[in-house]
């Protein structure tokens, strides 16, 4: 199954803070993207075992997302 993860750099701790908007509650962080990445692979497969299509929809896991960029015009 595929999610769809945001990866943010975090100035603060010099790493990156990733969350997936489907999974309420998810997010998780790493030093390096790497690590980011395998880390938040690690928070879904946890997030998903052993529960069920209708426990995971009555949580409110939404798979499936449509990805976009726009842009907005800043008044000057």
């Amino acid at each position: 199954m595929h999610y769809l993860v945001v990866a943010v750099p975090d100035p603060h701790e010099h790493g990156y803070t990733v969350t997936v908007p489907a999974l309420p509650g998810g997010i998780t962080e790493g030093a390096t993207l790497d690590e980011a990445f395998a880390n938040v692979r690690d928070a879904i497969t946890e997030y998903l075992d052993g529960e069920s299509s209708e426990s995971l929809r009555a949580a409110g896991v939404r798979p499936g997302a449509i990805v976009a960029e726009i842009e907005v015009a800043i008044p000057t």
